[in-house]
């Protein structure tokens, strides 16, 4: 009787042993699990911001190609590099200091097209391109969006101009 007895013990030592070694393997597992779910948090925290980043950039573009004083903010042959940096206006939905976004945009002069000749005068278009780098979270997240836009000129024919370019 005192066999059966002590064999029983010696089982009971070893399933407490089996159980405190499952539990540390279960604790482990969690631990790992937390671990990712941290990570996979932080991942759709960055992008959020990225995707915001590029909306702010969007916005800033749009706002630079919607405003009605564009024109005498763009470029021309005499600008030095052929581009301008466009004046913010001073109300932009886009702009916000309380959320940390913001946005800067270039103005590049591209390229002369034409649009048309006659006998009396030649149309061409001016080609610009529009770069709007958007910020967020002061700058933790960043986005840059391009866009082109052209402005009409008539010029008598024959006339030259400049062959120039900011790219």
């Amino acid at each position: 009787m005192k066999r059966a007895h002590r064999k029983t013990r010696e089982q009971a030592g070893f399933t407490l042993l089996v159980v405190m070694l499952v539990i540390a393997a279960m604790a482990a597992a969690g631990v790992a699990v937390l671990g990712l779910v941290d990570n996979e948090i932080q991942t759709v925290g960055r992008s959020r911001e990225e995707s915001e980043a590029v909306g702010v950039a969007e916005g800033g573009v749009m706002d630079a190609i919607d405003d009605e004083l564009l024109g005498s903010q763009l470029p021309d042959f005499s600008t030095p590099q052929l581009t301008a940096t466009y004046r913010t206006p001073g109300a932009s939905p886009w702009i916000s200091t309380a959320q940390r976004r913001s946005y800067s945009t270039q103005l590049r002069f591209l390229r002369v097209v034409p649009i048309s000749e006659s006998s009396q005068n030649w149309s061409r278009a001016l080609v610009y391109e529009v770069d709007g780098t958007g910020s967020v979270v002061d700058g933790d997240a960043t986005a840059q969006v391009s866009a082109e836009v052209y402005r009409t000129i008539s010029v008598p024919p024959g006339t030259l101009l400049p062959r120039v370019h900011a790219k």
